[in-house]
């Protein structure tokens, strides 16, 4: 950049040795637009921490503005114009920040006057002293140099004031929460996460140059401007953000909006408050950064604060149910099973759905508790059946990865069991492959110690996700529960899929459950294919333990004996997909009856019309 600051022949007559009168730094601009710098003396040169006129005049590009801090740099300017413009002043002063080239935040005076010159025309003779200089660091922030929150809130109401007397105004707060910031900095230094928060700070002043802006604290953010273009601002500086930093040290930025008509007085902790909220509510989404305030969102805050706050109270008033859904075994029709499931039905606020607080629960650290008490509740359950010498049955019992971080749940288990004399095999442990791949060392021990204990292990949701081998491999499951979206659509390809995860789980000795079946079309694929256990609502939906039985009853579904159960797991071991002839028949010693006889067998017995039949 060319430049003309301290050419001699320029400043030639304006005011002589103005560069030695005063210790403080001194500078001679243009008055008018853009305010281009004349003339610098050698101690705000200093005071800059630059090495020469030269060098200053490139690091604020020539002009005056460049001497302010971005973030007051508007609104410094617009009360420096009206100064001279409106208000008719020869001279004045004005209090702003500055940034030195080191990186250095100081807070500063700067007194002005307004001189008339033949040759240049109306210019500036300015003065710029320490300000207060204790008092620098509750207004700005040391490593951004953005405001502080002290000082965000007089700056954000000064700014809408003025937007206030345009009718129409739409405005916005805007609040940014960098996730994993302290594991970066613990990671890679302090230096780098200063680093990551100056870029934040560089990158929201460039994209939002008159905004309000300010570290509030740590790694979050907040600004405030007019509420056009912010969401597409945003989706900008969070592009750039990630590209520099998401992939490489993990970090991801959310941000949350919070829109309001520029009228009446504003409330500046309500809003960011509005806006934090909504970028908390996002915080774990994967799939979500930016997101705006909506009074659907608050409700659904709202309803997350109450099921944290009523935790405790829920569970010790049974306002959270133990509900159980019917397992059955396809070769013999006969409940085998049930899976334990929760519902949350609140007094005051009606039906809880599951995802929703369990979801709540996993985030704020509080899974356990529930998790402790379905054990408790199942055990309870098992045991009072088998003192009535009621039909029963195992139940599987779904856990979550944290319930292990934040307490010994293997040791809960166990006292539960013992506490109520539940046979072992009677309770099953429900894990979720997201659970190992989020922790392998954990949960290894986790699923070691269980089976030392002898509980069976099951891997849930097989297929609902990115479902890996590698698992299968690397760790001994006694059950794989398929998720029916394997069928879904429900064409050659998917039961392809479907029949090579059967035979597969069975060569390396899993037995094999598919929930969510629904139709009677799915139900005879699956039992043809050999799937061993089914469960989903065409046999019946999650219950009160009461009512699985009532309805089992009229359907006519008896209770799987326990002395019979391991009969006929080995036997659904030898059902395979193949062009064999097949048949298993039970002999009980006093009946035959036919188990199973697949499409090979039923061709060479009855006529091809009749190859559906069902078996009685």
């Amino acid at each position: 950049m060319k430049n003309m600051v301290n050419d001699p022949g320029r400043i030639k007559g304006l005011v002589p040795n103005f560069g030695n009168l005063f210790n403080a730094g001194s500078v001679i601009f243009k008055a008018d637009e853009p305010r281009e710098l004349i003339f610098v003396n050698d101690s705000i040169v200093r005071f800059y921490e630059c090495t020469d006129p030269q060098d200053f005049a490139d690091y604020v590009q020539g002009h005056y503005d460049g001497l302010i801090n971005p973030v007051q740099r508007e609104e410094v300017i617009e009360d420096f114009t009206s100064q001279i413009r409106d208000k008719k002043q020869r001279s004045g002063y004005m209090f702003f920040s500055v940034t030195t080239k080191g990186g250095k935040n100081i807070r500063v005076v700067n007194h002005w006057s307004l001189y008339e010159d033949e040759v240049e025309g109306p210019l500036i003779y300015a003065w710029m002293f320490l300000h207060r200089l204790e008092d620098t660091g509750f207004e700005f922030d040391s490593v951004t140099g953005l405001f502080t929150k002290l000082s965000f809130d007089k700056n954000v109401k000064s700014k809408y004031k003025r937007y206030a007397k345009k009718e129409g105004e739409s405005c916005a707060i805007v609040y940014i929460n960098l996730v994993n910031f302290k594991l970066c900095n613990i990671e890679y230094g302090s230096a780098k996460g200063d680093e990551c928060l100056m870029e934040m700070g560089d990158l929201l002043r460039r994209k939002f140059p008159k905004a309000v802006i300010a570290r509030l604290s740590d790694d979050h953010f907040a600004f405030f401007d007019k509420a056009q273009g912010i969401r597409e601002g945003l989706q900008e500086v969070k592009r750039r953000f990630d590209e520099a930093y998401r992939d490489h040290y993990n970090l991801i930025s959310k941000y949350g909006i919070y829109e309001f008509a520029a009228e009446g007085d504003l409330d500046v902790e309500e809003a960011i408050s509005m806006a934090k909220m909504t970028c908390d509510f996002i915080k774990y989404d994967l799939k979500i950064d930016i997101m705006e305030y909506s009074f659907r969102l608050a409700k659904q805050v709202m309803t997350k604060e109450y099921i944290v706050r009523k935790l405790d109270e829920a569970l010790e008033n049974e306002w959270i149910k133990v509900y159980y859904q019917p397992v059955i075994r396809s070769l013999t029709g006969e409940l085998c099973g049930m899976e334990s499931l929760t519902r949350w039905i609140d007094p005051e606020i009606g039906f809880l759905p599951p995802n929703e607080f369990i979801e709540t629960l996993e985030h704020e650290h509080l899974i356990h508790k529930l998790d402790a008490y379905v054990v408790d509740k199942v055990c309870a359950y098992i045991h009072g059946r088998m003192e009535e010498h009621l039909p029963v049955v195992p139940v599987s019992v779904n856990f979550s990865r944290m319930d292990f971080v934040l307490c010994d749940m293997v040791d809960i288990v166990e006292k539960a069991v013992e506490k109520y004399d539940v046979p072992r095999d009677f309770l099953h442990i429900e894990i979720t492959e997201s659970m190992i791949a989020s922790d392998e060392d954990l949960m290894a021990s986790v699923i070691g110690r269980f089976r030392e204990a002898g509980y069976e292990i099951w891997m849930d949701d097989f297929g609902s996700g990115y479902s890996s081998l590698t698992m299968l491999k690397d760790y001994h499951f006694d059950t794989l529960k398929m998720d029916m979206r394997f069928l879904t659509p429900f064409n050659d390809k998917s039961k392809s899929i479907m029949r090579a995860t059967v035979t597969m789980a069975k060569d390396v000795g899993m037995k094999t459950l598919a929930e969510g079946v629904e139709t009677e079309e799915q139900l005879a694929f699956l039992r043809d294919i050999g799937c061993g256990m089914i469960q989903g609502y065409y046999y019946g939906k999650p219950e009160p333990i009461l009512d699985v039985f009532s309805h089992l009853e009229e359907k006519q579904i008896p209770s799987e004996p326990r002395s019979w159960r391991h009969f006929y797991e080995v036997a659904g071991f030898t059902i395979r997909d193949t062009d064999t002839p097949l048949e298993i028949i039970e002999d009980d010693g006093e009946n035959f009856r036919t188990l199973y006889m697949n499409k090979a067998y039923r061709r060479q017995i009855f006529s091809e019309e009749n190859l559906d039949m069902e078996l009685e």
